[in-house]
């Protein structure tokens, strides 16, 4: 309390600060005036500012599909499903660069190891260089997840998609494309529905130009080698509410489908009109974790060469890298060997 005391150096508000100590009680309510000036003060303090971004943060996270920060917090909360964490788990220390938005900067963290600086004080990032917007490293027993926040978009620009899962491990990559469902409002009931949006052909012709399938391997097995998914999310909607998630192939068979044609045969995806035919989230977290999705050993390994490659052009991503404690990130790791497994997501 002393410490705080000397922060407030203001004659007016140094009165009002040791007068609201003195009322006592374990909780002390202060002014507004008096709060913000305690808070500038608290910032001005360099080893402060990660904590207080982080608390600040806490209050503002987004709970529904409004904007680009909602397709990120579900991208990471993704990524520590496929890794056995809920959104709740707290990380082992929190890295946040100044200025910069991320999802990140909303996670729990053990210790109160915040820090904020700049992009380019963060040893060995070079691979995303200033793009670099948070850090943050998980643990559960002998294993390690770090997830890398970034704000550049050249994953979608390339591949058509919001968010790529490479599981080095299972040797299998998954792609994905989130869309908006709008109220059906000529439904009786309520319903949600997809039209296909202006951007849809781009980005499936993007696609399709990395959808070819190799041999797999002898002791390879997939219920499904396609790459590409889509997730469709009611837009404003809860973050926690799930969605609709469908291989690319089976939107394209619903083009002829007549229960996803609208009035003038334009293709209509509402749940009313797939009627329990798509992946619950929980069910595609779990496939892609099991490898039992994705492209096979040697389609992976060609696509991840090329991701990498976007990568290394100074392209920013979000990525997470789960990694067995001691053991070595080897971007050559053979199918079977205990490799990384890495989540790459557009901001």
């Amino acid at each position: 309390m002393s410490e705080l005391s000397r922060l407030i150096t203001e004659k007016s508000h140094a009165r009002n600060f040791k007068q609201r100590l003195r009322d006592g009680g374990s909780v002390v309510a202060l002014s507004p005036k008096l709060s913000s000036r305690l808070v500038e003060r608290l910032a001005s303090i360099k080893s402060n500012r990660g904590p207080l971004r982080a608390v600040e943060e806490s209050l503002s996270a987004p709970k529904y599909f409004q904007s680009a920060r909602a397709l990120q917090e579900d991208a990471v909360q993704t990524a520590l499903r496929a890794f056995g964490l809920s959104p709740h788990d707290r990380a082992e220390s929190l890295e946040l660069v100044a200025g910069e938005d991320t999802a990140l900067a909303r996670v729990g963290i053990i210790e109160d190891s915040v820090i904020e600086h700049d992009a380019r004080q963060i040893p060995g990032y070079g691979l995303v260089e200033s793009y670099l917007t948070g850090h943050a490293v998980f643990q559960r027993g002998n294993e390690r997840l770090e997830v890398f926040t970034a704000n550049r978009r050249p994953l979608e620009h390339v591949f058509g998609v919001d968010l790529i899962y490479l599981n080095v491990s299972r040797q299998n990559i998954v792609m994905l494309q989130y869309k908006m469902l709008e109220p059906d409002r000529d439904s009786e009931d309520t319903d949600w529905i997809y039209r296909p949006d202006a951007n849809l052909a781009k980005e499936i012709k993007r696609m399709r130009r990395f959808s070819a399938q190799h041999t797999p391997g002898p002791f390879e097995y997939r219920l499904n080698s396609g790459v590409f998914y889509l997730k469709f999310v009611k837009r404003n909607g809860l973050i926690t509410n799930g969605g609709i998630i469908m291989p690319l192939d089976h939107f394209e068979k619903l083009r002829s489908d007549p229960a996803c044609q609208g009035r003038n045969k334009g293709l209509r995806v509402s749940y009313a009109s797939l009627a329990g035919r798509y992946l619950r989230p929980n069910a595609f977290v779990d496939l892609v974790r099991a490898g039992y999705i994705g492209a096979h050993g040697e389609t992976t390994a060609q696509l991840k060469v090329l991701v990498e490659a976007v990568l290394n052009n100074n392209r920013a991503v979000v990525a997470a890298i789960q990694q067995g404690r001691g053991v070595a990130v080897d971007h050559d790791d053979e199918p079977g060997s205990n490799g990384d497994v890495r989540a790459f997501f557009n901001t």
